[in-house]
């Protein structure tokens, strides 16, 4: 999708919604009631007949798996708003609670194992797995899908949530940053002070880029 102009990509969009709906098994009357558009509306576009606007494309997709050939090819066209999609993604959170335990048992991991090494609640992490609680917040949810590599939940959710942990974490870094200039003198000569948040700041480092952090400054 990305050798094609946006504008191309547009007039082929009934194209692939067709390909995209069928795939996904949803009927007309299904994919306008879950995006909100009208039935009629929806075989216009499909045959040609009318071209949706980014608004329009953007309801549509959002009734979509996530997955999908259309899906990836809205995100490469038109990324912050099907970012945010993607971050409500049905997808992924109608599917979560399956998509949780199916991941932590091919990875052989009890409920107190997958929550103590997520640095999470057990029971709280049971009761997201029957459905019984929404899905966590984001960074909550990343930290359980880093412990199950490789599986469907984490794919869902790289796809779904990369961009806007990314984005949070340049905005928290740079509120850091902004933080630490400003800290009297005073502050900085409390060399106890300083060692602990050198080594929280080493810890972070250690994550982002290990090789780069030297046991010296462990």
């Amino acid at each position: 999708m990305a050798n094609i102009s946006q504008t191309e990509f547009q007039g082929s969009f009934g194209k692939l919604l067709r390909i995209a709906r069928q795939e996904a098994g949803l009927t007309y009357p299904e994919l306008a009631r879950q995006s909100g558009r009208g039935e009629g509306y929806l075989r216009r576009i499909e045959r040609g007949e009318r071209k949706a606007s980014w608004r329009a494309i953007i309801s549509i997709v959002r009734a979509l798996p996530i997955s999908c050939d259309l899906a990836q090819a809205v995100e490469h066209w038109y990324p912050q708003p099907s970012r945010q999609r993607f971050a409500q993604a049905p997808d992924l959170i109608n599917r979560f609670p399956k998509l949780l335990r199916e991941a932590r048992d091919d990875a052989g991991l009890s409920v107190r194992d997958l929550a103590r090494l997520a640095g999470t609640d057990p029971t709280y992490l049971s009761r997201m797995e029957r459905g019984l609680v929404p899905p966590p917040l984001w960074p909550t949810m990343m930290a359980i899908v880093a412990q199950l590599p490789n599986s469907r939940l984490g794919r869902l959710a790289d796809l779904a949530g990369s961009k806007k942990l990314e984005d949070s974490i340049l905005e928290l870094a740079s509120d850091l940053a902004a933080l630490l200039v400003s800290i009297p003198a005073t502050t900085l000569s409390k060399k106890a002070w300083v060692s602990a948040v050198q080594a929280r700041l080493n810890k972070c480092m250690r994550v982002l880029a290990p090789q780069d952090v030297t046991t010296e400054n462990v």
